[in-house]
């Protein structure tokens, strides 16, 4: 398919489908953003990954990157924003 948006022919965007294709790179790349490089992060890292993997259904990612592809951009290009995004949502709710 040439377009990112999963179009069909009668021009309808499935969001559900559309959610679903993305959340599984999504989530990779949030467990791969937190990583401990010395023993001092260890324990902050393990809780940061906790409470950031803990689930949810990655709309803020997800739009973030429909977003980013609606005006000719890529998943690729918008990841590093669409994880930012769910890490500040998911300390927003841990510090609310």
């Amino acid at each position: 398919s040439t377009t990112n948006l999963h179009m069909n022919s009668a021009s309808t965007f499935d969001l559900n489908e559309y959610l679903i294709s993305k959340k599984t790179t999504v989530e990779k790349a949030l467990d791969e953003s937190v990583v401990s490089t010395t023993k001092e992060t260890d324990k902050i890292c393990e809780s940061m990954s906790y409470s950031l993997m803990a689930g949810g259904k990655r709309i803020r990612p997800v739009l973030c990157i429909a977003a980013c592809e609606m005006f000719g951009g890529t998943e690729l290009e918008a990841m590093p924003t669409a994880v930012a995004l769910e890490m500040i949502h998911t300390m927003s709710l841990i510090h609310d």
